[in-house]
């Protein structure tokens, strides 16, 4: 049952997940089989009734289905169009979240070094609240 087409299939007369009875779909009536259950009775793993709610609600609900996203295709976002400074697109993400936050990047590090004065709030204060502490800040390179 990975796939929407799959789990409502006619299997001869009943179906997994049944879209025209959802309460008769017989995915629900093998967890709830006291003689048969699903998973069988000597597996290793069991449902718990928590998880049967889960699945009940699914089921009522239209068992909708998504496509796992190891199934679809990569897509390539496009690059954040900011003004300002950026030397890389990774630098435009990070500036167009910062904006949308109302800060901006003031200029560029030396390589291998951080400033926190590289960020600033709305004001144009430079903000450490973003930083972890404990990390040597403003020391030169972190040995990354």
């Amino acid at each position: 049952m990975d796939s929407y087409a799959a789990a409502t299939v006619d299997l001869g007369g009943y179906r997994a997940l049944d879209p025209l009875q959802l309460s008769e779909s017989e995915i629900l009536k093998r967890i709830y089989d006291k003689e048969d259950p699903m998973p069988p009775l000597d597996a290793d793993k069991q449902l718990t009734e928590s998880e049967r709610d889960q699945i009940h609600k699914w089921v009522l609900s239209g068992g909708e289905y998504q496509v796992h996203w190891a199934f679809e295709a990569p897509v390539k976002p496009q690059v954040a169009t900011v003004a300002g400074v950026h030397f890389n697109p990774i630098d435009a993400f990070i500036e167009n979240r910062l904006q949308e936050q109302g800060g901006r990047i003031l200029s560029r590090s030396r390589p291998g070094s951080f400033s926190p004065s590289s960020l600033t709030d709305s004001d144009g204060a430079a903000t450490g609240s973003s930083i972890p502490s404990g990390l040597p800040v403003g020391q030169g390179s972190w040995g990354l």
